[in-house]
């Protein structure tokens, strides 16, 4: 981290909206976000999230869910050219938070709350709306561009923590991290810990 992207994969900013029965939603690009802003929500104050017990979330297959964020970041730059875009995407996998980890937004929504929080499976949002505006499949065009990339598939590896450890549990961030490093040394010491250690060269 420490770039100039920073402020975009980690805003100052972060929504979390309370549903009609009191259930409250911290949104995450690409995992369901467009269904609930139709739905009759309310978006908390960053001082009521700091006051939350508890707080829901959605988590999708994080390779779908990363060619589902390609696809949408080449909508909002209107980019037709898919083949330069991946080739850039390939390089810098966290480019934009639409297809950045997952686990990257928890990381900045404990920077707000120490809130625990109960992650669901994406199909698990029709028992919070009827409503699905977004349901995509297939994403072969994209596969393509990054179905080989062995680099991709282990930087995935943080958003298979979340996906293949905690569904429909309600954890702690620190028991999500402790996971991290217990199941994925390597990757914990090639991003969490590296950063750390990068935080402490500038301290």
């Amino acid at each position: 981290m420490l770039s100039i992207l920073d402020k975009k994969l980690f805003p100052e900013r972060i929504r979390v909206v309370e549903l009609s029965d009191g259930r409250c939603v911290y949104l995450i690009h690409k995992n369901g976000t467009s269904t609930l802003d139709l739905i009759k929500i309310r978006n908390l104050k960053l001082t009521e999230v700091k006051n939350l017990d508890i707080v829901d979330i959605f988590v999708r297959h994080p390779y779908t869910r990363f060619l589902s964020g390609v696809q949408t970041y080449a909508q909002i730059l209107d980019i037709d050219n898919m083949s330069d875009l991946c080739k850039v995407v390939n390089d810098v996998y966290f480019l934009n938070n639409h297809f950045c980890p997952q686990l990257f937004w928890l990381i900045n929504l404990q920077r707000f709350t120490d809130a625990k929080i109960r992650i669901n499976h994406i199909d698990k949002l029709s028992s919070f709306t009827n409503v699905n505006k977004n349901q995509q499949s297939g994403y072969s065009d994209l596969d393509v561009y990054f179905k080989n990339n062995k680099q991709l598939k282990y930087y995935l590896e943080l958003d298979c923590v979340l996906y293949e450890n905690f569904i429909n549990q309600s954890v702690t961030f620190a028991d999500i991290i402790k996971t991290v490093k217990s199941n994925y040394n390597d990757l914990y010491n090639d991003t969490v810990g590296y950063t750390k250690r990068l935080c402490n060269v500038l301290d």
